[in-house]
């Protein structure tokens, strides 16, 4: 059995999304058994790649403090597609389990329908005053992640209304002691967050840009908007089809090999469970 969970974990890791799709055809108390016998990593694996509803049955079944942070290690809009298909009651307890700045996150997208662009923006952008020197800009970026840069940094008045953006490399070339009113590009383009994606996506500003600044409902900067996301939101009603492998593909037959290992493991933990919900 050892070696059979060995290579069960190498499917895993060398081909998640054959892997996952097999998951996805048992029962979510089953898997969440199953991912309980091998190291965590596989979990945060399962949460972030299979499909938005069978994510949330896992985490129904983890129940609240794991599923929190498994979520946690997902980007925000991951969570959040995940948590549209969990119960109001469950999405409030697993959001009380997650720091202040990733739940007020959350809920800014949950306020929208996911076919508005206001459930597909990145919420946590690098933004910055138009009153901020180029020196304060950078100490500002320097807590920033890889999530919260984009291509630019998109500039506010102090009622947090869009005026502006500047590129990173306006800034390196900027003074220490100029003010980024003086250099960022102005005016900016902006989409409300109520706009439907479909209508979104057909705006000529996609021809030059990948990401765009987004408003809410009195006209405040709530996040941006990228390309990528855009495309995702288009495409969230097409069902993922399982494609079996060419038999003409040499690598078919140690996908296949790796797969019935993964069954077998998984035949044999849900055995157990099976075994221990009669009981």
């Amino acid at each position: 059995m050892q070696e059979a969970l060995t290579l069960a974990l190498e499917f895993l890791d060398g081909h998640p999304d054959v892997a996952v799709r097999i998951l996805e055809q048992h029962d979510a108390r089953q898997v969440a058994a199953f991912l309980d016998t091998v190291p965590e990593t596989y979990s945060v694996l399962a949460i972030g790649r299979t499909l938005p509803a069978f994510a949330a049955h896992l985490c129904h079944v983890f129940g609240t403090e794991m599923a929190a942070r498994l979520l946690l290690q997902q980007d925000v809009s991951r969570m959040v597609a995940v948590l549209r298909h969990l119960e109001h009651a469950e999405v409030e307890a697993i959001l009380n389990e997650c720091p202040k700045s990733r739940r007020q996150a959350c809920n800014l997208l949950l306020h929208y329908p996911v076919r508005c662009v206001g459930a597909w923006i990145v919420p946590d952008v690098a933004v910055v005053s138009s009153d901020f020197t180029i020196r304060e800009v950078m100490n500002f970026l320097k807590d920033a992640n890889e999530a919260t840069c984009t291509k630019y940094v998109f500039v506010v008045s102090r009622e947090g209304k869009p005026e502006g953006r500047i590129s990173h490399l306006a800034l390196l070339q900027g003074q220490p002691d100029q003010r980024v009113e003086w250099l960022m590009d102005k005016p900016v383009e902006t989409i409300a967050a109520q706009s439907q994606v479909t209508q979104a996506a057909r705006l000529p500003c996609w021809r030059d840009e990948d990401v765009m600044p987004v408003t809410g409902a009195q006209q405040q900067f709530i996040g941006a908007l990228r390309h990528a996301d855009l495309r995702h939101a288009l495409h969230q009603d097409v069902q993922r089809v399982l494609e079996a492998p060419a038999g003409g593909d040499p690598l078919s037959g140690i996908v296949d090999a790796y797969a019935q290992s993964l069954l077998a493991v998984f035949s044999s933990v849900s055995t157990a469970v099976e075994s221990e919900l009669k009981s």
